[in-house]
């Protein structure tokens, strides 16, 4: 650890990518709401810039950039050789985050380089990442055990998949749940405002949303299919997801075959979302299966009725506006639950606020790690 007590211990993270997503987030929800003066975070990054990138150079923090394993093996690894042989001896951690271990590089340099605490962050519950990543994973899950000195799941559900089924028995194994910055999502009416205006939906019409990257797993075909049904029963019912991804044209074909061309809106990614939850009537989260789930976080925070998939983990519904819908039942159960979430509005009663998914405890994260010395 770093014996010049007087300085803040220094992390090494791992996890950001150009797409502004959950990890994303979390990671700079994180950065936000711990003391830099006792704790200071760097980044590392296989491509030319991050998602949120300017908000981490104005926060102190370095960002490094590497060659992308995919493109050029052997250059991403002479990169990273060099990075961690020059770089090595500054770091207290190295904290990498990822929805599998199908690549755990980083923390086999750091433990080449005799970085001390070495902490493997698994945000998701299951394989999306391909057969090949799958397989990568499954090999690198015993592997971990002799890399990692800290052993970190989204939630206990995570675990077996992450780790294996005797993931409790590790050493220093931890839940830490995904965080949000409750303030920054609450509802706004000027935020309301302003983004209906910029896509031209009144005040009387209605709007379900959704925040993720546009990949399978997501499920947004199913709100695209709600969007449809809605206006076919006489609603004037507008659909707009946040997010990009290889599912776009998908989704916008989708809507043409059902005739709803006029009533979907797909903005792309945006640097900050959380004007968007103020707009949503209804937030729609019909995942296949989620970590978590920090975008339904954020929805909560903001009191807009939520209606998720079962395959959300049970411990992200907070609020009482909030229902799980099983991925399999008919469609005109999720169009009947959607109204009904509608009719019961917005809620004021937020469960989030300062619950374990508040970014105001991130701090507690690192207690006994690194604050206290231990490792």
């Amino acid at each position: 650890m770093n014996p010049m007590t007087n300085l803040p211990k220094r992390v090494l993270v791992i996890g950001m990518t150009e797409n502004p997503g959950g990890i994303e987030a979390f990671l700079l929800n994180v950065l936000d709401h711990t003391n830099r003066d006792m704790i200071h975070f760097d980044f590392v990054a296989n491509v030319p810039r991050v998602a949120f990138e300017e908000l981490l150079l104005e926060r102190g923090s370095k960002v490094f950039h590497v060659t992308m394993r995919r493109e050029n093996r052997s250059k991403n690894q002479k990169e990273l050789e060099e990075l961690f042989k020059e770089h090595a001896n500054e770091y207290d951690a190295v904290w990498e985050n990822a929805n599998s271990l199908a690549n755990i590089d980083y923390l086999l340099l750091a433990k080449k380089y005799e970085i001390p605490v070495r902490i493997m962050h698994g945000h998701s519950s299951t394989n999306s990442e391909g057969f090949i990543r799958g397989c990568f994973h499954g090999i690198n899950r015993r592997r971990i055990r002799h890399v990692a000195t800290h052993f970190w799941a989204v939630t206990e559900e995570a675990s077996p998949w992450l780790y294996g089924s005797d993931y409790a028995k590790l050493p220093n194994y931890k839940v830490i749940n995904n965080m949000i910055d409750v303030e920054r999502f609450a509802f706004k009416d000027k935020s309301r405002l302003s983004v209906r205006e910029k896509f031209g939906i009144s005040e009387n019409a209605t709007l379900l949303g959704s925040v993720g990257r546009l990949y399978k797993e997501k499920n947004q075909k199913l709100l695209v299919s709600i969007l449809a049904e809605m206006n076919r029963n006489g609603c004037n019912c507008f659909g707009l997801i946040v997010g990009e991804g290889p599912l776009r044209e998908d989704l916008s074909a989708l809507a043409r075959q059902l005739g709803i061309s006029d009533k979907l809106i797909l903005p792309g990614a945006v640097s900050d979302s959380s004007a968007y939850y103020s707009a949503f009537d209804l937030f729609l989260f019909p995942s296949l299966y989620e970590g978590l789930g920090i975008a339904l976080l954020e929805a909560q925070a903001n009191g807009v009725p939520c209606l998720v998939s079962n395959g959300i983990p049970t411990k992200a519904l907070l609020n009482l506006n909030t229902a799980r819908c099983e991925l399999d039942a008919p469609l005109n159960k999720w169009v009947r639950e959607t109204e009904r979430l509608l009719s019961i509005g917005r809620t004021e009663e937020l469960a989030i606020v300062g619950s374990p998914f508040d970014a105001r405890n991130s701090q507690a994260i690192f207690d006994g790690i690194l604050i206290d010395g231990a490792n």
